[in-house]
């Protein structure tokens, strides 16, 4: 079974369901934004009885500490094997974010399978950690592992892990959480004082029937395509220990110079 980021209930409107906060992927401004895409995915999965192919999400507010989310599916077109799914997610009654997905029955032949090479580079355990300026107790710092493997110029390559979900499999909704580190690497790249906001997010499944454990070490070899001093635009492809190209993400983010008093960056 897949690792579930946060424990779901089905509220009373069908297709409609309900995340009581991710407290444990929460970073300084909020839940963290891989946390949230992950959770759509669970949603879309929960609802169509189907595994995710591709996602592609937009992100219109900030959401809140502690405050449940409630996602809300549609199903757009159904055929035989493959749906074509609409989430969107409220926080207080306000849209957060809303996404479109292509969901399919499990099985190899959707996995689409990779046409490179997994890059190579220094292992985990050879790897510093991550470090956060401002610690937060139970929260994203403490729920996932993440190391430096390479920062280069327009290329940052991090492992990544969630040490809690060992035991379930490595999921696609794991996999969006996992994928969210284009941010962190402006920062590495670009100095201590940049970051990036993420404004869309997309993830593309290149192997469905990964059978990885849910707390594997993932590389995340991050290429920034553009990045000037308001916007960039980023690739990110999820690699296996082994060398098999896991997932495929995409970002369009919003480059920052600075932090506000008594902030930092997640």
């Amino acid at each position: 079974m897949s690792y579930k980021l946060s424990p779901v209930a089905v509220v009373g409107e069908e297709n409609t369901y309900l995340y009581p906060g991710l407290l444990n992927w929460t970073s300084w401004n909020g839940p963290f934004g891989g946390a949230l895409l992950g959770s759509m995915i669970e949603a879309m999965e929960q609802s169509t009885g189907q595994k995710l192919v591709a996602l592609t999400a937009q992100f219109l507010k900030t959401a809140k500490h502690g405050v449940p989310l409630t996602f809300k599916v549609e199903t757009l077109a159904a055929g035989r094997a493959v749906a074509q799914v609409r989430a969107s997610a409220y926080q207080d009654g306000a849209l957060l974010f809303t996404g479109c997905g292509v969901l399919a029955t499990s099985g190899d032949e959707f996995a689409a399978g990779s046409v490179g090479s997994c890059p190579v580079v220094r292992s985990a355990e050879a790897s510093p950690a991550r470090t956060y300026m401002k610690p937060i107790k139970d929260g994203l710092n403490d729920t996932v592992d993440i190391r430096i493997a390479e920062a280069v110029p327009s290329h940052v390559r991090l492992w990544a892990r969630c040490p809690g979900a060992a035991g379930g499999t490595l999921g696609a909704a794991l996999l969006a959480a996992l994928a969210d580190h284009p941010p962190y690497g402006v920062q590495l790249l670009k100095g201590g004082e940049w970051y990036g906001i993420t404004l869309d997010s997309t993830l593309r499944i290149a192997s469905q029937s990964a059978g990885l454990d849910g707390a594997s070490w993932v590389l995340l070899d991050i290429g920034f395509e553009a990045m000037g001093e308001q916007f960039g635009f980023a690739t990110v492809n999820l690699w296996s220990v082994d060398g098999r190209l896991l997932a495929i993400g995409t970002q369009t983010l919003r480059i920052r110079n600075g932090i506000a008093p008594g902030k930092t960056k997640s």
